[in-house]
């Protein structure tokens, strides 16, 4: 059976908000004011969703807003899901199995996107992903880097939380995320 999640209200959004264990208590209750006051309308697509409305509030909280401009928004959540964001936990560092920068890695990603957006893939085996990903290594590196698809996979599942394994298969935990890095791609 396949079940969708309903689009969570206004008030539903508030309270799962205000139920998060969150570090920065003092960007949560901001947060949950302008999610009340405006947030919610303006970027109704994320709020109404319990994980990328959690996704906005790390973004809030890293930035201190959430972006009107979708694109900026975008760049922002992957710059606070990315190890950069690390660096505001004390000496906690999530290290990319790939051994990439966060902007290297974005790179290489948005050329994975850009190809798997363009055939409409939305789900991948470890198979289907590492076909795609090896392409793309090839052409940014000329294979001359000591990057495996799978490193990629881990990083994108475990470290980034941008893709999530359900079932043997990968999926992108918005497709929206794909949308994005192939935009930067193109």
């Amino acid at each position: 059976s396949v079940f969708d999640i309903e689009p969570l209200n206004k008030q539903q959004a508030l309270k799962l908000v205000e139920k998060l264990e969150f570090w920065d208590i003092a960007a949560k209750e901001n947060f949950m004011t302008a999610l009340d006051s405006s947030l919610y309308y303006s970027h109704m697509q994320f709020a109404s969703n319990p994980l990328l409305l959690t996704i906005m509030l790390m973004t809030y909280s890293s930035f201190g807003e959430v972006p009107a401009k979708m694109h900026v928004f975008y760049s922002k959540a992957y710059e606070t899901m990315a190890p950069l964001h690390d660096a505001t936990k004390g000496s906690y560092q999530r290290p990319l199995h790939t051994g990439l920068t966060p902007e290297d890695f974005a790179k290489y990603f948005a050329q994975f996107c850009a190809r798997t957006y363009t055939e409409e893939m939305l789900e991948f085996t470890e198979m289907s992903f590492a076909s795609y990903m090896d392409k793309v290594i090839t052409r940014i590196s000329g294979g001359n880097a000591n990057i495996k698809a799978k490193d990629f996979l881990l990083d994108l599942t475990d470290n980034l939380c941008i893709m999530y394994c359900e079932g043997g298969k990968y999926y992108f935990i918005h497709r929206s995320f794909q949308e994005y890095f192939a935009a930067v791609y193109f």
